[in-house]
């Protein structure tokens, strides 16, 4: 039997509405109750993923921004990893005249934006945590920056965006997309499966204990190293491809990770 379960939550743990369902929330206290220990996996930032933890209300660490920021249950922060200012400088600017391009970058408790785009509203809808736009100069401080990202309706943008900031920039950040939409950049140091292998062994398990869930290209490394992940039907397909052993189970959309989780630990 599994001891830790670990999952992402957009496209995975939450719905598409961007939150999570009444079955999923009592499932999640029904785990903790048994002595399962639940961490969230996520690019989002800690402010908004604490907020989620409070609402489920149980003792969880949180992986958040991919890795970059780790908490333990206490809300005490146990993993930083920021990225080098000099770096943070040169990736604020790479496509920030691009109209068609958002650029975002989590700074400490902070979320900045280079341009205004209120529908991001819809992936927060409990949760006060909002962007600031960049000031008059187009810029924010570069110290405290746990993660880069860049937020398109055009992928083929993305695409190429992610080519060329692996080529000038890959042996000094870890580059990842956490949806077909968004392109984010994080010290090297970071991924959700370096995180999660060091809370695992902080609860004195191994990663053969955890079950893991997500969908997307942030949640290979994780997804990779347990000891049974599972990658979610609506996932993106490069990482399925990436992963062609690893079993896929059903869409965020109903509820899947739930129900498989209520199956694997017989919860009535």
């Amino acid at each position: 039997m599994f001891k830790v379960v670990a999952s992402d939550l957009d496209g995975t743990l939450l719905s598409p509405t961007h939150d999570l369902t009444e079955l999923a929330v009592e499932t999640l206290k029904q785990l903790h109750q048994k002595g399962v220990h639940v961490i969230l996996a996520t690019g989002r930032n800690h402010v908004d993923v604490s907020g989620i933890r409070a609402r489920v209300g149980i003792d969880a660490h949180i992986i958040t921004s991919n890795g970059a920021l780790v908490e333990n249950v206490s809300g005490q922060v146990i993993i930083s990893h920021t990225i080098e200012e000099e770096l943070v400088h040169d990736l604020l600017d790479v496509v920030l005249d691009d109209k068609e391009i958002l650029t975002n970058a989590y700074r400490a408790d902070e979320w900045f934006m280079s341009q205004d785009y209120p529908g991001v509203k819809q992936y927060f809808p409990n949760s006060d945590f909002t962007y600031k736009l960049f000031d008059e100069s187009k810029t924010i401080s570069t110290d405290s920056v746990y993660k880069i990202f860049y937020v398109s309706r055009n992928q083929e943008k993305l695409l190429q965006l992610e080519k060329q900031l692996l080529e000038k920039y890959g042996n000094r950040a870890y580059i990842c997309f956490s949806s077909p939409l968004s392109l984010e950049v994080m010290s090297p140091h970071v991924s959700k499966g370096n995180a999660l292998e060091q809370v695992v062994e902080l609860l004195g398990h191994t990663m053969q204990d955890v079950i893991a869930f997500g969908d997307s290209m942030n949640d290979l490394e994780m997804l990779s190293r347990v000891g049974k992940g599972m990658i979610m039907e609506n996932g993106q397909q490069r990482l399925k491809d990436q992963l062609p052993n690893n079993q896929i189970i059903g869409s965020h959309e109903h509820d899947a990770v739930i129900h498989h989780l209520r199956e694997i630990f017989n919860i009535q």
